[in-house]
């Protein structure tokens, strides 16, 4: 699994233990069914995400499983205007859109947003916690299970 976006691919593993809750190298239904009612707060309309995320209906999902899964989706291939308007549209924070702009932040860096990297979230000039959090959970849903529905993000 060798990556040329390191961050990206620590940031893809890092986001697979926090959903493989009993440790064993996948993430299988149960778990993720358990993320997106427990930290996502979705409580009607999972099954569409856990579509997505367990393609083909693979049930136990691995880091490599996840990381490529991540290299073809939509999102990693967002640009920086997609990913900046994502952000206003979806994420309701349009105050850092310019510093997106600025940092060139693209679909790819969105894993680092997932798992709230805290130097990364620096650099952008994100400091209060609420939207670091906000920024945080959009970005794991956009990441794990694809980009959001109803608002179109322009190509």
């Amino acid at each position: 699994m060798a990556a040329s976006d390191k961050h990206g691919l620590d940031s893809i593993i890092t986001l697979h233990k926090q959903l493989d809750d009993d440790e064993d190298g996948n993430i299988d239904y149960a778990e993720s069914d358990n993320f997106l009612k427990e930290e996502l707060k979705y409580h009607s309309g999972t099954e569409k995400r856990q579509k997505a995320f367990h393609q083909n209906n693979d049930m136990h999902i691995s880091v490599k499983e996840l990381w490529e899964a991540w290299l073809k989706s939509e999102v990693h291939n967002w640009t920086v205007e997609q990913t900046t308007e994502w952000l206003i549209n979806n994420v309701h924070l349009p105050q850092y859109a310019p510093n997106f702009l600025l940092n060139k932040v693209k679909g790819a860096n969105v894993p680092r947003l997932a798992v709230n990297n805290a130097n990364y979230l620096g650099i952008l000039g994100i400091k209060d916690p609420i939207h670091k959090q906000k920024i945080s959970l959009k970005a794991m849903d956009v990441v794990l299970f694809g980009p959001p529905k109803g608002n179109v993000i322009h190509s």
